[in-house]
């Protein structure tokens, strides 16, 4: 599937929609959702109209948004820089970290001003300068193809599939919802011979039984949801599931089942995700989380606030016959 930074895709119409793309960008650049706007058009601003924490380190750090001529074959220019550089001196906390996006292309002379800049001022403790062109901007939006669509009017082939299977999550969820209560029958010899292998014993045995129970409701749910498709299964601890559908679309759904999921599981999950999905465009992927009833609030409150990474999530807890108990689809 093409990446972002290979098409050549236009920067925003206007410069209100470069801002708004520059915010929700290094909202996730940062790792930060509470990143924001600086203020409102007519105040002041210090030369910085994004601020945030980048995470993990949390020191201050903020954007300066420039377009160039409706978005003409512009650089910008060393005066230019220098101004901007000097505004953000008075920005209040002072930055560790300042970027200057600008719509124009890449220049070689500014990117050794911005250098030079940063080896000088770090002497004296001051913040680096880092300019992004265009170009550059577009190497970061290579795994953000909703930000691509919403603000530079380019449909992504990822955008296009996430489309087309939304209904299916859809339908799978209202269907997991009318199942949740169906009776299940006892759990085959082969499933009771994998859990004899836990010693329910310990911590970690319960913690591996909860593990296999939630990949078998998960895919029980799914098979419920689709009778006619064709799922199968990496050996089990992999807690992948394959589902074939008959006009030839593949899910991979990554199940991780923790009694007491919390934030860091949520978090490496949704990267290590991001950064192994198939570039295939007819595969997709979900990712479920599986956890008992008090983790279930805390995870819910934590994906409606923190980036996602550009992949589906649910959220699920279990019935003591493994099915599903409750289930939320995070788009």
């Amino acid at each position: 599937m093409p990446t972002a930074s290979a098409l050549q895709i236009p920067p925003p119409a206007n410069w209100q929609d470069f801002e708004q793309l520059c915010c929700e960008l290094w909202k996730r650049v940062w790792t930060d959702p509470e990143a924001q706007m600086h203020g409102r058009g007519g105040q002041a601003q210090q030369g910085v109209d994004v601020f945030g924490r980048p995470h993990p380190e949390r020191y201050w750090a903020g954007v300066q948004c420039k377009g160039k001529d409706n978005y003409a074959a512009k650089v910008l220019t060393e005066n230019e820089v220098r101004g901007e550089v000097a505004k953000a001196e008075h920005f209040i906390p002072a930055l560790s970290q300042f970027t200057i996006a600008t719509t124009g292309p890449k220049d070689a002379a500014i990117e050794r001003l911005a250098r030079t800049l940063t080896t000088e001022r770090q002497k004296d403790g001051k913040f680096s300068v880092t300019v992004n062109a265009w170009e550059d901007i577009l190497l970061l939006l290579n795994n953000h193809d909703d930000l691509v669509e919403r603000y530079c009017s380019v449909q992504t082939s990822a955008a296009r599939l996430a489309q087309l299977l939304a209904p299916r999550f859809d339908e799978i969820h209202e269907r997991i919802s009318a199942t949740l209560h169906t009776p299940v029958t006892q759990p085959s010899p082969s499933i009771l011979g994998i859990r004899q292998k836990f010693d329910d014993g310990t911590t970690l045995g319960r913690e591996m039984q909860f593990q296999y129970d939630g990949f078998l409701a998960v895919a029980r749910s799914l098979c419920l949801a689709y009778p006619q498709m064709t799922i199968s299964e990496l050996p089990w601890p992999n807690n992948i599931l394959l589902l074939e559908f008959a006009d030839g679309i593949s899910l991979r759904v990554h199940v991780l089942a923790r009694f007491q999921a919390n934030a860091s599981d949520v978090d490496m999950m949704a990267r290590f995700i991001q950064q192994t999905k198939s570039g295939g465009v007819l595969t997709q992927e979900l990712v479920v989380f599986v956890t008992s009833d008090s983790c279930f609030c805390h995870l819910r409150d934590y994906f409606q606030r923190f980036p996602r990474y550009g992949s589906p999530v649910a959220i699920a807890t279990l019935n003591p016959n493994t099915t599903i108990k409750e289930w939320l689809y995070l788009p």
